[in-house]
């Protein structure tokens, strides 16, 4: 009688180390980390707005410490899928992890340098120096979806434009008739080198060995008025007395402005800010409107005047 209630104690006490094994570990197979991106605040396509396009790079690191690690892992974007991964990463516990991410994807990650030239504005190139970060997203083996998305109105842990846009607005004034006329237009002497940190998502133009540069935008047949030239992207800087100068061409004449950059942005380019000059092309000189603030989020600046 001894041996079997041994026996039965024996097969009990194996039945609850199962029970206790099942509910300590819930799901004990590979589970990969789930990628769900937002850009925030802003209209259209990456490098104006919400939306991702197809064979979109993004990186993505664990930045908490623990058994889950993963440092510049590629995911890819299609619509069918979202992001997903060749080799994803997968959580190695059931500790919550903390994710970075960042936009385009490069290969080595760390800090890219670039120097920007017009040909890198045009629409299959911008994407490429539309410089995006995101931080701060959770996730965990019960729950390993990565949301890297809004919060309402906030950015929660979104992707944020790193880099300053520059937008023109043009109109017709007095004794013109339409801007059919309009040829080129030249963005003067900004300093167009700079580094973005895909560790840190900070994007900054490079004052240590500046590269003071004119971008020169050629326009033709304008039937639009006003007409909304393609925004521009720069590196986040300051400039000498707080201004920056354009000119334009129009009926074989150069107009020249000088434009304030406004107190909303520090005075200075802005990293996340658009701000939108109204440039109003009169028969004896231009009138320059207040800047404004949309779209990534948009600045108005000051009033200037051009001269020919």
């Amino acid at each position: 009688m001894k041996a079997i209630k041994f026996l039965v104690m024996a097969a009990a006490a194996t039945v609850f180390a199962a029970c206790s094994n099942d509910t300590e570990v819930v799901n004990d197979g590979l589970v990969a980390a789930q990628v769900n991106a937002e850009i925030y605040n802003i209209v259209g396509t990456r490098a104006s707005g919400t939306t991702w396009a197809a064979d979109d790079e993004i990186g993505i690191s664990v930045t908490s410490t623990g058994l889950t690690t993963g440092t510049n892992v590629k995911y890819t974007y299609d619509s069918k899928n979202g992001f997903t991964s060749s080799s994803p990463i997968y959580f190695q516990d059931l500790q919550e992890v903390t994710f970075n991410a960042y936009y385009p994807f490069n290969e080595t990650g760390e800090t890219i340098s670039k120097t920007i030239t017009a040909t890198d504005q045009t629409a299959a190139e911008q994407p490429k120096i539309d410089y995006m970060f995101a931080r701060g997203a959770t996730a965990s083996k019960n729950a390993p979806a990565v949301n890297f998305k809004t919060s309402g109105d906030e950015a929660g842990t979104s992707f944020q434009h790193c880099m300053s846009q520059l937008t023109f607005e043009f109109k017709a004034g007095t004794g013109i008739d339409n801007l059919s006329q309009l040829t080129q237009y030249t963005i003067k002497s900004l300093n167009m080198a700079g580094t973005f940190d895909t560790e840190t998502g900070v994007a900054e133009a490079n004052t240590t060995a500046p590269e003071i540069k004119d971008l020169v935008f050629s326009l033709s047949g304008i039937q639009e008025n006003p007409y909304t030239a393609e925004s521009v992207i720069i590196f986040p800087q300051g400039t000498t007395n707080n201004t920056f100068d354009i000119e334009i061409t129009f009926a074989g004449q150069t107009y020249k402005a000088t434009l304030a950059l406004p107190a909303t942005t520090d005075n200075k380019f802005k990293a996340g800010y658009n701000l939108k000059y109204t440039v109003t092309i009169n028969k004896t000189g231009l009138t320059i409107g207040d800047a404004e603030i949309f779209g990534w989020k948009t600045v108005q600046g000051n009033n200037g005047f051009a001269e020919m």
